[in-house]
């Protein structure tokens, strides 16, 4: 199983797939992320029926699932809703709780500006080309060619 964002559309989840099985790995199932942490979480959970909500909040993404377990079994095919945005996340939160802190420390007597700008972490700010952790690696860039087929041309 490949997890992925729940955001993902029907494009993204068929690359991704693509892609672990370039990598060699056989691919049972693309599942959104909160899935595979409700699947993980609750395999061992005695309560039948159950209905779960899961979330995961990352640095910049916000993904929920809702799934049923019946006859002590929670699948993929449990899977009652999902959704995510891509927009809402830890860092909006972050950002949230840094501007109560400064309305608090400003009550307190402190001359703190909450109108300043906010700094985006490094990753999101720094338009670049992602850096490999194995720099004398080649990188491949794929291009489909036709249903079901890729042609990967390697490049330094």
């Amino acid at each position: 199983m490949i997890t992925v964002p729940a955001y993902f559309k029907l494009n993204a989840k068929q690359l991704t797939e693509k892609a672990g099985e370039l990598a060699g790995l056989k691919v049972a199932q693309i599942a959104p992320e909160p899935v595979a942490a409700a699947l993980t979480y609750f395999a061992h959970d005695t309560r039948d029926p159950l209905r779960i909500m899961t979330y995961d909040l990352g640095g910049g993404t916000f993904d929920v699932a809702i799934l049923e377990k019946r006859d002590g079994l929670i699948t993929t095919d449990s899977l009652l809703a999902f959704d995510g945005d891509r927009f809402l996340g830890g860092y909006n939160f972050d950002q949230q709780f840094a501007l109560w802190m400064i309305e608090q420390l400003n009550a307190d007597g402190y001359a703190l500006d909450p109108g300043i700008p906010w700094p985006l972490p490094n990753s999101w700010s720094t338009p670049s080309r992602p850096r490999s952790p194995f720099p004398g690696a080649r990188r491949t860039r794929w291009s489909r060619t036709a249903p079901g087929s890729w042609i990967g041309e390697a490049r330094p």
